[in-house]
């Protein structure tokens, strides 16, 4: 038998948990830190990086919940649900920390955690017919 992604012995239930609580962390203080740098202008590549953190993000959740069988819809449907509003409280509250709130910074969180539950969900399928 084949262990799920991420399956070692290594990775307790408890262990999962500590590494998203930290990741979340990380995240909440990365997006409030006040920025010094509101002259420079990026472009889109802060999209790129909310894309990417939040997929990280709903991967990490799935993988702590021990979603390692099949991701229902409605399952993946709720996680993407909650971290939107948890993108969303991100985003509104930054402007108390002197950073602006973007409603595109939230799209990309969105789109980031469609895609981190996508992935998640197609390598537990590959993970479980192997």
């Amino acid at each position: 038998m084949n262990p799920s992604i991420g399956e070692h012995r290594f990775w307790t239930p408890l262990r999962r948990w500590v590494v998203l609580v930290a990741y979340l962390l990380a995240l909440v203080a990365s997006t409030h830190w006040p920025s010094e740098l509101k002259s420079i202008q990026v472009s889109y590549f802060d999209k790129v990086i909310h894309f990417l953190a939040f997929a990280v993000l709903a991967w990490l959740v799935a993988w702590a919940l021990r979603l390692d069988k099949r991701v229902s819809l409605q399952t993946a449907a709720v996680l993407v649900f909650a971290i939107a509003v948890f993108a969303a409280l991100d985003e509104v509250t930054q402007p108390y920390v002197g950073r602006q709130c973007d409603p595109l910074d939230w799209v990309a969180d969105l789109a980031g955690a469609i895609a981190g539950i996508t992935v998640f969900s197609l390598q537990s399928r590959k993970a479980s017919v192997t």
